[in-house]
C-alpha cells in the first residue's frame, strides 16, 4: 500500500512529490496539541472534545482533527459523532489503516 508520507529521520514529515496535505497547517497541531492537553492532562473531556470541533470547522480537511474529535466523541457516549467523524475521516486518508477498524468496529459494543 503506498503511503505518501514518510519520516525524514528527524522527526519531521516529508511528503511525496505531488502530494497535496490539506489542512497540514501549524495552527491545526497546535489545537491538536491543546486538545490532548485538555483531556490528558487536564482530564477535561468536554473541553477537549469542543476543541476539536472547532479544529473540524476551521480545518474541514484535517482529517486529524476528525479522528480526534471522533474519540473524544466515543468518550463521553456520543456514538452516532464519533462514526460520523471516523467516516469524514476515513474519506480523507484512505490509506491510514486504522481508520477502517474505527468505522468497522463499533465502540459501543
Amino acid at each position: 500500500m503506498f503511503t505518501p508520507f514518510w519520516g525524514d529521520g528527524r522527526g519531521r514529515s516529508v511528503h511525496a512529490p505531488g502530494v497535496r496535505v490539506a489542512g497540514s497547517s501549524k495552527r491545526a497541531r497546535k489545537g491538536l496539541i491543546e486538545a490532548n492537553y485538555y483531556y490528558y492532562v487536564l482530564g477535561d473531556v468536554d473541553k477537549a472534545r469542543r476543541s476539536c470541533e472547532l479544529l473540524a470547522n476551521l480545518y474541514p480537511y484535517n482529517e486529524d482533527a476528525h479522528t480526534s474529535l471522533a474519540a473524544f466523541a466515543e468518550t463521553i457516549g456520543r456514538y452516532d459523532v464519533g462514526l460520523r467523524e471516523y467516516q469524514e475521516a476515513l474519506r480523507l486518508a484512505p490509506w491510514r489503516s486504522f481508520l477502517y477498524r474505527d468505522v468497522a468496529t463499533p465502540t459501543s459494543c
